[in-house]
């Protein structure tokens, strides 16, 4: 099964959007608010859209830089 886009009313009445994995728990969600649920529909779209996850290798830290 693939991750639904659910699109809802917040408590203040504007729209949010959230991804939900087949087993129910919710993976990303809008960090704000919309004042319709089609510009939160257009938000989830454009996120789900977003370029690719790029890995990024881990700092090193240097002897002068423990502090």
């Amino acid at each position: 099964m693939r991750p639904k886009i659910e699109i809802y009313p917040d408590a203040a009445g504007r729209f949010r959007w959230r991804v939900v994995a087949p087993n129910g728990r919710t993976t990303a969600s809008s960090g704000e608010s919309f004042d319709s649920k089609g510009n939160a529909k257009r938000a989830a779209r454009a996120f789900l859209a977003s370029p690719p996850v790029e890995d990024v290798p881990e700092p090193t830290v240097t002897d002068g830089e423990l502090g």
